[in-house]
């Protein structure tokens, strides 16, 4: 299904060209006071500051008063209204809650219209309505041709979402008739992109085709990129739909390249998704998801409603390719919550079709067979032909799963039937035949094209030659600077590094001092408290024998000092064992560590167990002494601190 794909519709704004002679002297007022901000905003960024154009833009409205705020307001709004549809509401929302002197209704205008924008791209296509139902109101006051076309090509669009493709044509149409009555190209291209979008979702490819190759020559003249890729991207649609996936691709990378040097949300989430959808019909799955994750975090970063169904859409149909179906249930039907809520009846349809398609691989029929009617009955209300033959395909699949053989094959005859008057042969070759016309043009335009260049450039060589030598001068001492820089900068890194190294090193040896002094105070503390206690008792027991004492006295002397010595034996051992059991060194890590828990286990108060696993082998002297020391530790600080009868060490 090519359900889920972002279309590239061209939406007029107050801050494009003007044509209306009864608004000259204000233009040339606009003019000016656009300058002046313009000079404002690009001040500190000549001066190197590190900050976007709405960031400049907000910081200038501050610093402005009267109609030249009013202008700065407009412009951020226009800035803002694809890539944080939320902050440009807002920003027209302050307008209309501002006193606007003399020109209050031609502000109140703009305001409004930027109103009904933001409220589309937020999918609450009621609220548009409302705002440019208001707009038109003043429009009929003030006679001014931008005003006009700002309600028709915006009011337009907003009915294109909703999935209103005769009610969009008529406005579209009114723009394009405004647009020739006083030849204002750049509207016209606008105009004739939007009308070409309605065809191709009504279903008239052909016609489609001719009117979106007619908008990309006009943008191409003008130098409008912005323009060209919107036309590229739905020239692309169009192929795909007629599974021509080879210009679908290339036209679809074309819009990208030129999208992604403008830091405009929307459309750049367009591009990505398109081409997610694309890979997705042509079994590239890797780079499908690629993409469709790509365009899901631009979504959900501008909280793009109309985007995230078209994503939620493309990913649910993705899911369902793999056949992950419980996912594929999960996308759709976000995508058919949030389709919902914003009343978007083109998106309505969309994921109820795809959704009933996920139910039925999941034998959930009834839910299944009320979900495709629903889609089917609304894309034919909207003239959504596409959607259709993919409603009928699923709806033969499912009915031959229930075994309604008759009317499985009435829907699939209907859906063959659908299908073949969209892709038709005279159709295709018709369609053919435009694009290699315009393939042609492209050439021989390219051609005069590169002519002019080659004209221009033998005209001002010699001033390049000029330039150049002075050009070479300020880039040699450019660079002079950029060396010196760069090893001063060097220097320093290289004095931080040893000044690091030096500090490193100090705590090492800081570290060994310490631990080495604390091992000794703790062998001196042994010697002292255990060993030292017994030499003494031992003294004291050899200084009573005296030669007047009987022979049981000295030897009950006697054998007090060989249990004294006993214990003196058994000290030092466990002096010995604590700075190096010999165990750990001959046996190894496992026989150490079940040495020291029967030492411990002796005295009857604590038992420790040990617990060795894969070490099957000597590890290194250093690794095992470590690990000894780290286990000794740890038991001797809960026999201390801790109230624990039992104490167990894994290794």
């Amino acid at each position: 299904m090519h359900i889920g794909k972002g279309i590239a519709l061209s939406a007029k704004t107050y801050c494009e060209s003007k044509s209306s002679v009864a608004a000259i002297g204000r233009k040339i007022l606009f003019a000016m006071k656009a300058y002046l901000i313009i000079i404002i905003v690009s001040f500190p960024l000549l001066l190197g500051a590190q900050e976007s154009s709405t960031d400049s833009l907000k910081r200038v409205i501050d610093q402005v008063e009267g109609s030249a705020k009013y202008e700065t307001l407009l412009v951020l709004g226009k800035e803002l209204i694809y890539s944080a549809p939320l902050e440009a509401r807002d920003v027209f929302i302050s307008m209309l809650d501002t006193e606007h002197g003399m020109l209050e209704d031609e502000w109140k205008a703009k305001a409004l219209n930027g109103l009904g924008r933001s409220y589309t791209y937020l999918g609450k296509y009621d609220s548009s309505h409302f705002y440019f139902m208001r707009q038109k109101e003043l429009n009929e006051g003030l006679d001014d041709y931008d005003l006009n076309n700002l309600y028709f090509m915006n009011r337009g669009i907003t009915y294109f979402y909703e999935g209103n493709f005769d009610s969009a044509g008529v406005f579209f149409e009114n723009a394009y008739q405004l647009a020739m009555e006083v030849d204002n190209q750049e509207d016209l291209s606008k105009s004739t992109n939007n009308l070409g979008l309605v065809f191709m979702y009504s279903g008239d490819y052909e016609k489609a085709l001719e009117w979106l190759l007619r908008s990309a020559q006009i943008d191409e003249e003008l130098g409008d990129q912005q323009g060209v890729a919107k036309a590229y991207n739905n020239i692309a649609m169009l192929h795909e739909d007629l599974e021509n996936y080879d210009l679908a691709e290339e036209y679809y990378s074309r819009s990208l390249e030129i999208k992604s040097q403008f830091d405009e949300k929307v459309p750049l989430f367009g591009a990505y998704n398109n081409l997610g959808v694309l890979y997705k019909n042509t079994d590239r799955i890797e780079m499908a998801f690629t993409y469709l994750r790509q365009a899901k975090s631009i979504a959900e970063e501008i909280e793009y409603t109309k985007g995230l169904v078209d994503v939620f859409t493309s990913l649910g149909v993705l899911q369902h390719k793999i056949g992950v179906y419980d996912s594929a249930e999960f996308y759709s039907r976000e995508a058919l919550r949030i389709s919902e809520e914003s009343e978007d009846r083109l998106g309505v349809a969309s994921a109820s079709l795809n959704l009933a398609d996920a139910l039925r691989m999941q034998n959930e029929f009834v839910q299944a067979e009320r979900l495709v009617n629903k889609g089917i009955d609304i894309s034919r209300d909207i003239n959504r032909i596409s959607n259709v033959v993919d409603g009928l395909l699923i709806k033969s699949e499912m009915l031959t799963q229930l075994g309604r053989f008759e009317d499985a094959l009435s829907s699939y005859k209907e859906h063959i039937m659908l299908r073949d008057s969209i892709s038709g042969q005279e159709h295709l070759e018709a369609i053919a035949e435009l694009q290699t016309k315009y393939e042609t043009a492209e050439k021989e335009k390219l051609l005069l094209t590169q002519e002019a260049q080659l004209e221009a450039e033998r005209a001002t060589n010699e001033q390049k030659n000029v330039l150049l030598v002075s050009s070479a001068l300020v880039i040699c001492m450019m660079i002079g600077i950029g060396v010196m820089g760069r090893n001063r900068l060097k220097w320093k890194n290289r004095q931080m590094l040893e000044a690091q190294r030096r500090l490193a090193k100090e705590a090492e040896m800081n570290a060994v001092i310490s631990s080495q002094e604390k091992e000794r105070n703790r062998f001196a503390r042994d010697l002292h408290d255990g060993f030292g206690q017994l030499i003494s008792t031992l003294n004291l027991n050899l200084r009573t024998i005296t030669s007047s004492q009987s022979k049981a006295e000295r030897e009950k002397v006697f054998t007090s000092s060989a249990r004294v010595l006993d214990e003196m034996y058994e000290e030092l051992k466990n002096v010995c064992f604590d700075l190096m059991p010999q165990t750990l060194v001959r046996q190894g890590l496992a026989p150490a560590l079940a040495e020291f828990a029967a030492r411990v286990n002796a005295s009857n108060e604590k038992y420790v167990e040990v617990n060795v696993f894969g070490v099957d082998e000597r590890l290194s002297e250093l690794m095992e002494i470590s690990i000894f020391r780290i286990a000794q530790e740890w038991v001797n600080n809960v026999i201390k601190y801790a109230d624990a009868d039992k104490i167990t060490v894994q290794v």
